[in-house]
């Protein structure tokens, strides 16, 4: 096994807020993730959207539109979703990254995956710890 990449992208979302994006983001990723199975493990740095999927409470129009569509999305699926932080899912920190400074969607899949990401997903794969600064610890 060469690394384990299926799939991903990167692009930038129009949102009110950074909650937004996060639910825009993992819609897209449940589009992708939706065409290789019906059994999907979420990652997210987000605990706000792991509660929000996780449970129906009242929120804004927009936010409250998302969440439905994430869970409609995730129905007949067998699924997990938890809370992991930023420097746990170094590919996702660096698809976030590249997908603020481009105005096109890129995807790709294990063949088309960018170096950066392969070498990330095997740096995760091999138990390769990685350090977090302290000029973000609050920022989740």
């Amino acid at each position: 096994m060469e690394d384990m990449i299926l799939g991903g992208f990167a692009e930038s979302f129009t949102a009110g807020s950074a909650l937004e994006a996060e639910l825009q983001a993992l819609t897209r990723g449940l589009d992708m993730a939706k065409g290789l199975g019906n059994v999907i493990w979420i990652e997210i740095d987000a605990q706000e959207v792991v509660n929000m999927v996780e449970n129906e409470r009242r929120r804004a129009a927009q936010i409250r539109h998302l969440t439905t569509g994430i869970r409609n999305k995730l129905r007949g699926c067998t699924f997990k979703i938890s809370h992991i932080r930023r420097e746990g899912n170094k590919v996702a920190e660096f698809l976030a990254k590249q997908g603020g400074s481009h105005s096109n969607r890129t995807t790709f899949n294990h063949d088309t995956a960018p170096l950066m990401v392969k070498a990330l997903a095997r740096m995760d794969r091999l138990g390769i710890p990685n350090v977090r600064g302290g000029e973000d610890e609050d920022e989740e």
